[in-house]
């Protein structure tokens, strides 16, 4: 028997069976219905757009703005030079070569290390010749240059540059100009090389002509004058083996190492021939050390030396001072002064050298040069005609 329901419960329960119907409604239409919704929303968003007032707002006019220039006129040549010359400190982004930029630019083109040391002495004796403090700068004025190195004195104030000094120096600019890309006009210092390079080669055949007389022929007249102990015999024993520049400032040791490589050395051997360590010489940038085995006679007779004059350990075998006026003086007592010779003092050694030298093939021309620690072309300018009485 189904019970009577009053009116609240009957209410209740419509409302229950109306949600139902309602949900499984929404299901079944769910889809549409969604739909639906966002199409009405869009429809409500257009209707206040159109219904929307629209508000005017009146542009505003402002007063133009009026610009001075009086201060900007340019009223003469001072004012001129110096508006160019702000404008030239805004705009000038050349770049600029002391020193030590200029060794770094180099180390980048990525020269052989050899061919490198010898650019960097280069420019080194060039920026030491011109006082330069921007290598591009003081290179745009090629007449203050070429003047400075023309007159330019050696370091150590013995006088002006050689020639193949100089179409050294002149060759570096070159090299620099190109390489570094520079907008210089090179062409006075490819003048100035080449100038140089005819007068070598004029010096090189008048050497030619000039004389040099033989090793036994020096050995015997300097004998008979100063006899076979003194330093004058030694000293030119020493250069026949070793054909060194005014290098022989000799710091006596007999230690095996641990030398300073800005001294040279003379040292002593127990039971073996003595040596020579050359460190510190025109051209050892691009040689390194030089080190020279004496024979046992000419190591007996510095023994004999130095007990006769009583030089010991760590005194210098001929002084820390140079040679070239001792050695001059020995060549011109012993009749070489005359103008027939090739000059006088260690130079007329070292063409002494290479003249009595047997340098035929290009293995001995190449040895040569390394032992006298220099070029082969500064070897072919050394070539004088031998005196043979």
């Amino acid at each position: 028997m189904t019970k009577e329901l009053n009116a609240d419960e009957k209410l209740k329960l419509i409302n229950k069976q109306s949600a139902i119907r309602s949900a499984t409604y929404y299901d079944k239409k769910r889809d549409i219905i969604l739909q639906r919704r966002k199409d009405k929303r869009a429809l409500l968003r257009t209707q206040r757009q159109v219904t929307q007032p629209v508000i005017e707002i009146p542009p505003v006019i402002e007063p133009p703005i009026v610009f001075d220039f009086s201060t900007h006129i340019v009223n003469d040549n001072e004012d001129v030079k110096k508006l160019n010359q702000q404008i030239s400190n805004v705009i000038d982004v050349a770049p600029k070569y002391n020193l030590a930029q200029s060794i770094a630019k180099l180390q980048q083109l990525g020269m052989k290390d050899q061919n490198l040391k010898t650019y960097i002495n280069s420019i080194k004796q060039l920026m030491r010749i011109t006082a330069c403090d921007d290598l591009i700068d003081c290179l745009k004025d090629s007449d203050k240059i070429i003047n400075l190195i023309e007159n330019g004195k050696k370091k150590n104030g013995s006088g002006a540059y050689a020639t193949n000094s100089k179409i050294g120096l002149y060759q570096v600019i070159l090299y620099i100009i190109d390489s570094f890309k520079l907008d210089i006009d090179k062409e006075p210092y490819n003048k100035q090389r080449l100038l140089h390079k005819i007068t070598d080669e004029s010096r090189v055949e008048q050497n030619q002509q000039k004389l040099v007389p033989t090793w036994e022929e020096v050995f015997d007249k300097v004998e008979n004058k100063y006899g076979i102990n003194s330093k004058e015999y030694l000293i030119m024993e020493l250069y026949k083996r070793i054909p060194a520049r005014d290098d022989f400032q000799l710091l006596i040791t007999d230690k095996l190492d641990g030398y300073d490589s800005k001294i040279n050395y003379l040292v002593l051997r127990l039971n073996k021939p003595s040596k020579v360590i050359l460190h510190h010489f025109k051209t050892a940038n691009k040689y390194g050390k030089g080190t020279f085995i004496l024979s046992k006679e000419l190591s007996q007779l510095i023994n004999i030396y130095m007990l006769k004059n009583k030089i010991l350990l760590n005194d210098y075998l001929f002084g820390n001072t140079p040679q070239t006026g001792f050695v001059s003086n020995i060549l011109k007592s012993i009749g070489y002064d005359d103008s027939d010779y090739n000059q006088t003092g260690i130079s007329f050694l070292r063409k002494m050298s290479v003249s009595n030298t047997p340098i035929d093939t290009p293995e001995q021309k190449l040895l040569l040069a390394n032992t006298m620690m220099h070029s082969t072309n500064t070897q072919k300018s050394y070539k004088s005609k031998v005196d043979k009485k």
